[in-house]
């Protein structure tokens, strides 16, 4: 006899709409160690990192790089934002870092935790070299000297007035740069040192300048910016240049949205062995 499939229950409904979602789970990242969203506020969607504002004339844009979304805006101004240097975000292994960029004019110091105020607190920085060639940039000990260094930049500028998603993933000497989804196959070699860490400094995370501020002033507007304690995919990495951070759910959602699911299949199974 022909089972009713009309009596398979919502729950179960739901768990067959979480398998046929598995294409975009397979590309979607884990949630990072920290993610804002600069939506209104500095609070951090995941790790509880909230930052705080230093100096002045750092607001809020409604020009985000998602639809109905905001963004840091540092245009012109001597403000920037500092989130802090909590245990989690002072990772020296395998990381990766994401930001959004639209920029006002070149110069400046983007998303890092690098400050130069001593010679030992500098981790990792993602900056402008000038008329928006960005860079990312390593220290293996803290110093920025022959021996210690990695800075890998684009050819290009993206200083066009338009956002820009840039990332980078290091683990074991190898750094990898992305803008806009794609794996950057031919960066520009400024500093190419080997080593497999990166300092773990004192420093914190800055974004719109280096952690000494007010040098090194971002000129333009930050979007979502967040870090993963781990390298992710390049395919993962793609998502993230298409997909709002808010699209990633926080544990406790994915474990909620998991267990219903799975109660449904037990149910359903129990049903047909009546």
């Amino acid at each position: 006899m022909k089972k009713d499939v009309s009596l398979i229950p919502s729950a179960f409904s739901m768990a067959l709409l979480l398998l046929a979602a598995a294409p975009l789970q397979a590309v979607m990242p884990s949630e990072p160690v920290s993610g804002w969203l600069f939506d209104g506020d500095l609070s951090d969607t995941y790790g509880g990192n909230g930052g705080t504002i230093v100096g002045g004339g750092v607001s809020y844009s409604s020009d985000g790089p998602f639809a109905g979304g905001q963004a840091l805006d540092v245009r012109g101004t001597d403000g920037a934002v500092n989130f802090g240097n909590p245990d989690n975000l002072r990772i020296t292994d395998a990381i990766t870092v994401s930001t959004w960029v639209n920029f006002e004019s070149s110069g400046g110091y983007v998303f890092n935790k690098w400050d130069t105020d001593s010679d030992i607190r500098r981790s990792w920085a993602i900056r402008d070299r000038g008329d928006g060639q960005v860079s990312v940039l390593l220290s293996r000990n803290g110093f920025f000297s022959d021996g210690n260094r990695k800075e890998y930049a684009i050819s290009g500028s993206i200083n066009d007035g338009d956002w820009h998603h840039v990332a980078f993933t290091f683990e074991d000497n190898q750094l990898a740069l992305y803008l806009n989804g794609s794996q950057v196959d031919s960066p520009v070699l400024v500093y190419d040192d080997s080593f497999d860490t990166i300092y773990d400094n004192d420093a914190p995370v800055f974004a719109g300048s280096r952690g000494d501020h007010p040098s090194s002033l971002f000129d333009g507007l930050i979007g979502e910016s967040a870090i993963w304690d781990g390298v992710l995919g390049a395919d993962e990495i793609s998502w993230l240049s298409q997909n709002s951070l808010a699209a990633i759910p926080e544990p406790s959602t994915f474990a909620l949205l998991f267990g219903v699911g799975a109660f449904g299949l037990v149910v359903y199974r129990r049903r047909n062995r009546r």
